[in-house]
């Protein structure tokens, strides 16, 4: 009698433990489902509905591991709608459950870097190199912030340390480790970072990189070819062709050329300061001094803040008073 009793009560318990297995094996497959629910919703530009389904996902009884991805697609759904304040808010959060956690750190010091919170960036990503100090992303994203706070020589060493373990050969990366060298002025490495990047992508923005290193070596010959050749991969870059304008005007032998493109411009952008200054040059550089101070007194007329406008003003000043 006694086995008996003592065979029933070891089943109903084996029954308990299968159904409680059961229940959990069905709670995680459900997890699963809905996560990669919420990923295809990324994936198809679907960022509120990918939020809502991982905020209800944050509130169940889950492993880390998924809670944790969970924050992750929230934070990167906020960040595809340009919605930062609200992605550091949930990456924050994320981290009170998590502060060891080097995805959800990255993932913060990838927001402060887009909202130009560099100084927050490069804290965060300090504290993940402090737990790994060889972490390639937190290297790089140390690398750029440096760059964008303006500490140049450091981010020449973040940018050498990231090349060097990696073998990397992308061309956003050697354009930044380019500019890091040339904003530290250190000309020749940057030319030659310069050049490596434009060999892996053509880009105006490289193009125009090399031509303001050639210029800062006074080759100006090289500089305005290769700023030419900037403006022609896209011919739609104002800047660009004002930059273009601008050099050619500054020198004697090309002034008429750089003259031209500045009055070409002004037909179209009558008020454009910098062409009219680009005309004010020119004129000076030809030796058309009744026409440059035309030139000074149809920026000064505009009464807008900025260097140009102070620059003239400036110029205007010690004129009336040679005369």
């Amino acid at each position: 009698m006694f086995l008996n009793r003592f065979f029933i009560l070891i089943s109903f318990l084996l029954l308990a433990l299968n159904a409680n297995a059961l229940l959990g094996l069905s709670r995680r497959s459900e997890q699963k489902e809905q996560i990669a629910k919420a990923r295809a919703e990324y994936a198809a530009g679907n960022y509120q509905e990918t939020i809502k389904l991982m905020k209800d996902f944050t509130l169940k009884d889950a492993p880390k591991r998924r809670i944790k991805r969970a924050y992750v697609l929230i934070a990167k759904s906020y960040i595809s709608m340009e919605e930062y304040d609200k992605a550091m808010l949930t990456l924050n959060e994320a981290l009170e459950f998590y502060p060891k956690d080097k995805d959800l750190r990255l993932s913060l010091a990838e927001v402060y870097f887009l909202c130009d919170l560099n100084s927050r960036a490069i804290e965060e990503y300090r504290i993940v190199l402090n737990q790994d100090k060889n972490n390639q992303q937190a290297i790089l994203g140390l690398a750029r912030a440096m760059l964008k706070e303006g500490f140049y020589s450091k981010a020449c060493e973040y940018f050498k340390k990231y090349v060097k373990m990696t073998n990397t050969q992308e061309a956003d990366v050697y354009y930044d480790y380019a500019q890091s060298h040339y904003l530290a002025n250190n000309f020749a490495p940057a030319l030659e970072l310069a050049l490596i990047s434009f060999e892996q992508k053509q880009t105006p923005d490289t193009k125009l990189l090399i031509a303001k290193i050639y210029k800062s070596q006074g080759k100006l010959e090289k500089a305005i070819q290769a700023v030419r050749d900037a403006w022609l991969l896209d011919i739609n870059r104002e800047d660009i062709f004002l930059t273009y304008a601008l050099w050619l005007a500054y020198d004697e032998k090309t002034s008429k050329q750089g003259l031209e493109m500045a009055q070409d411009y002004l037909e179209k952008h009558p008020q454009n300061r910098l062409a009219l200054f680009i005309k004010y040059i020119a004129y000076t550089k030809i030796g058309d001094n009744q026409n440059a101070q035309k030139s000074l007194k149809e920026i000064a007329v505009l009464k807008e803040k900025g260097f140009i406008n102070i620059l003239t003003n400036k110029i205007l000043e010690n004129t009336e008073l040679k005369k």
